[in-house]
């Protein structure tokens, strides 16, 4: 199996089109607040988001590398199935110039940087790889896949465009620590929901989780009444935060929420969510994804018009956002009223 086998059969889709829209919302805070030059800005975008590309593959390649014989057994797909070793050390090869290459060309480098990038990738390989594997040891489980799938990841970015405004460091302190409190209960809910969907697969293969551990009802329990809780109080602690900044992002929440039942029971012509899944990605990740990003460009766009490329850029590449959610919607009413006529 060769090299661009693997690299199309790994999920790094999923990242672009669930965690990189959001990934982005830190570095449009910044940008908004410190008024860096639009070319400036876009330039780092794109080296975010290749950045974002090499990290989100070498995470799933080595992932999927230490979960081949699990991933045989549940009859998983897997990157690395059938591949020879140089092709696997060359795919790694590939990903970790493309997530190191913007900080030694676009991006500021320093110690910082250094630092985060360091520990995310160690992150990686003590999650899954043996000897360590925490994957499989409780609660470090979840807590290190949500720091590196989001709470490294949302600091070194919001840091990283804090250095390219010319911002002091105490000036995004309150925002990192709103990201904080925010991405932590946001990320140990989606893997536990993911853990809660691949239990099948994890008792076919004897892998443990932090699922299978405590039990598929207390999982959910401690999800609905404390993760989910503590998730909404980040989000709103996000909001305070970027209040001064955009101001649209808390304000326009209440209509997402009233728009989101429109779309549910009339256009969709479904019942309400009635699982916690279903719930929290109709009612939060939705917003968080599409829509959040979108506003802080447009606040920025406000701000100063010559950052209209990048509203652009970000509408054209990543395929969840709220335009197209919108766009979508209105065809799909547009064309039952059709029907009906």
């Amino acid at each position: 199996m060769n090299l661009l086998h693997i690299l199309r059969r790994l999920r790094v889709h999923r990242t672009w089109t669930y965690k990189g829209p959001l990934l982005m919302a830190g570095p449009y805070c910044v940008l908004a607040k410190s008024g860096a030059p639009a070319a400036t800005a876009f330039a780092a975008v794109l080296g975010a988001m290749l950045t974002i590309i090499g990290i989100a593959g070498l995470a799933y390649l080595i992932n999927d590398l230490s979960d081949r014989e699990s991933d045989r057994a549940a009859r998983k797909p897997n990157c690395t199935e059938g591949s020879k070793p140089a092709s696997v050390a060359l795919a790694a090869l590939v990903l970790m110039l493309a997530a190191l290459l913007p900080w030694f060309t676009i991006l500021p480098f320093g110690r910082l940087p250094a630092a985060l990038l360091g520990l995310e990738l160690a992150l990686f390989v003590v999650y899954a790889l043996p000897p360590f594997r925490l994957k499989e040891r409780g609660f470090l489980g979840p807590m290190t896949d949500a720091g590196y799938a989001y709470v490294i990841p949302a600091m070194l970015a919001s840091m990283t465009f804090a250095r390219i405004g010319g911002l002091e460091p105490g000036e995004i302190n309150l925002l990192l620590l709103a990201l904080v409190a925010w991405q932590l209960p946001l990320g140990l809910r989606n893997i536990i929901l993911h853990q809660l969907d691949d239990e099948g697969n994890d008792a076919i293969s004897t892998t443990r989780t932090w699922v299978r551990d405590l039990g598929r009802t207390r999982a959910m329990t401690v999800t609905s009444h404390v993760l989910v809780p503590l998730e909404i109080g980040g989000f709103f602690f996000f909001c305070a935060a970027i209040f001064g900044v955009s101001p649209g992002v808390l304000l326009l929440y209440p209509a997402f929420l009233g728009l989101t039942v429109l779309v549910i029971r009339h256009s969709w012509r479904r019942a309400l969510p009635a699982t916690l899944q279903q719930a929290s990605i109709l009612y939060l990740s939705d917003y968080y994804d599409e829509w959040i990003p979108v506003i802080l460009l447009v606040t920025l766009v406000a701000i100063d018009l010559h950052h209209l490329p990048l509203l652009i850029l970000h509408l054209a590449v990543f395929r969840k956002n709220a335009v197209r959610t919108v766009i979508r919607e209105f065809g799909i009413v547009t064309a039952r009223v059709r029907g009906l006529s």
